[in-house]
């Protein structure tokens, strides 16, 4: 009988074994599958991740000429693919940094109206598409006034930086200062754009006609947006017959 519970008492244990080193090995099986897993994301963590391109600002400067200058983070290495479009245009890249860039400022800009500015390598747009306005820097009249009984077809130029040297859709808009009543502006279509002093452009275009006395703020428009800024000031000045005196006003 004591034979019998030692056998017994064996097999049990051989059998208590046995489940326990198989137990054990499949924990351990399992466990280095974790452990290779944990590994595999840990090393793809690893793995540098590149940054993308981010313009933060978009300024136009007269300095070195026609410019417009980019502000952001992670432009990354040029290459003979990179691209730089500005509504639309294929901006002529002058400069590049992984913060700055320098883009001659486009022929035919579009002015007045947000468009968007993004880097293209090849086909495919990097960055994100920054939304901006590119807009005519005004300068003066000339004349800066004419008088009343002016000429149909009198020329006026107006000064401008940044305008481009396409005259599509642009005119000169006269808006009254202090109407008695509400006036509707009058528009005068520019003829031409020639290059002025300086860095300024030189926009040709007829006084329109009807224009009575008074003061008129003078902006370029283009296809129906304000594309300059600041308004000039143009004067319309009358002759006043007083006590037996000319006046000009």
């Amino acid at each position: 009988m004591k034979n019998i519970k030692s056998i017994l008492f064996l097999v049990t244990v051989l059998i208590v074994s046995f489940l326990i080193s198989t137990n054990a090995y499949g924990v351990s099986s399992d466990q280095k599958k974790l452990a290779i897993s944990k590994t595999a994301v840990l090393e793809k963590a690893k793995v540098p991740v590149m940054a993308i391109p981010r313009i933060t600002r978009i300024s136009q400067d007269l300095t070195p000429g026609y410019t417009l200058e980019v502000y952001g983070k992670f432009f990354g290495i040029k290459t003979f693919t990179t691209k730089f479009i500005v509504g639309g245009y294929n901006a002529e890249i002058k400069g590049w940094g992984n913060d700055f860039i320098l883009l001659k400022f486009p022929d035919s800009p579009t002015l007045g109206k947000k468009i968007k500015s993004y880097i293209m390598k090849g086909s495919k747009i990097v960055s994100n598409q920054f939304e901006h306005k590119l807009m005519a820097n005004a300068g003066e009249l000339k004349p800066k006034a004419v008088f009343i009984k002016y000429l149909p077809h009198t020329k006026i130029v107006f000064t401008a930086a940044w305008s481009g040297i396409n005259n599509s859709g642009m005119s000169l808009r006269f808006r009254k200062v202090n109407p008695p009543a509400i006036t509707k502006p009058k528009m005068g279509k520019v003829i031409s754009i020639s290059s002025g002093s300086g860095d300024y452009n030189d926009l040709m275009a007829i006084l329109p006609t009807g224009l009575v006395a008074g003061t008129y703020m003078v902006d370029l428009i283009q296809n129906g947006r304000v594309a300059s800024g600041p308004s000039l000031e143009f004067k319309i000045k009358s002759f006043i017959l007083q006590k037996k005196k000319l006046k000009i006003k």
